[in-house]
């Protein structure tokens, strides 16, 4: 599996974050002293080790034709839009100029990942980790495309420069484009956002309805708040 040592790695970070957070927590109740930074490092450490996880299995298997579904377009951006801004703690803003209303098949989940996984890269090298992005829907020789934007200033790193050893904060654009490519579609990068094509798929046969809501409002392990709620600078 191509990213195997990854997982391995992020599984021993993560049992040696365990346990000395249980250490902390142990001498803290032995204080008779309530520590909020032990369940802070625990959600932190724990988001990190999913977003390889999490991101490293969808770009690594084929996405089952039963995970494909039929996606309601104004729910798609209004989630977007909102959840965006609730897991970025209003870092990361998203205006939709144009809107395609009509429903389309696809793997949500993927589509989430791809859009924010883009989103956190670019607010990682923004000022103060603060971005807003301009996204719209068209249709075109009936495929679907996304186009999205960054509206302010950001700075990638010069080539060469020692990056943070997570997949996702090491090597996004690779990351995204598996996962488009999983999913049948075509991610084009720029260098302030990028344009995603999905191919038009026939509504007939083993496709499914989205109607399940994403993890509970303000979850701290939804896939928003896995990408985009730890982004104070050094993290």
């Amino acid at each position: 599996m191509p990213f195997a040592k990854e997982y391995i790695r992020y599984n021993d970070a993560m049992a040696r974050a365990m346990a000395a957070a249980a250490e902390m927590l142990d001498d803290g109740r032995r204080r008779k002293k309530s520590d909020t930074r032990v369940r802070d490092y625990m959600i932190f450490m724990s988001r990190s080790l999913m977003r390889s996880m999490e991101v490293s299995a969808f770009a690594a298997n084929e996405i089952p034709v039963n995970d494909r579904e039929i996606i309601d377009m104004p729910s798609f951006c209004e989630e977007l839009t909102s959840q965006c801004d609730i897991a970025s703690g209003g870092r990361a803003k998203i205006v939709f100029t144009e809107t395609d209303g009509e429903p389309f098949v696809s793997c949500l989940q993927s589509l989430r990942y791809i859009f924010l996984g883009q989103m956190r890269k670019i607010l990682l090298n923004s000022e103060d980790r603060r971005n807003t992005f301009v996204i719209r829907s068209y249709r075109k020789d009936e495929s679907l495309y996304f186009d999205m934007e960054a509206q302010d200033r950001h700075d990638f790193p010069e080539s060469g420069r020692v990056q943070p050893p997570e997949v996702m904060n090491r090597c996004p654009d690779e990351m995204c484009t598996l996962l488009a490519e999983r999913i049948g579609a075509e991610l084009i990068l720029k260098e302030n956002g990028f344009t995603l094509c999905i191919p038009p798929c026939d509504f007939r046969g083993d496709v499914s309805m989205h109607s399940e809501d994403i993890s509970p409002e303000g979850s701290h392990f939804s896939p928003y708040s896995i990408m985009l709620a730890d982004m104070d600078p050094g993290e």
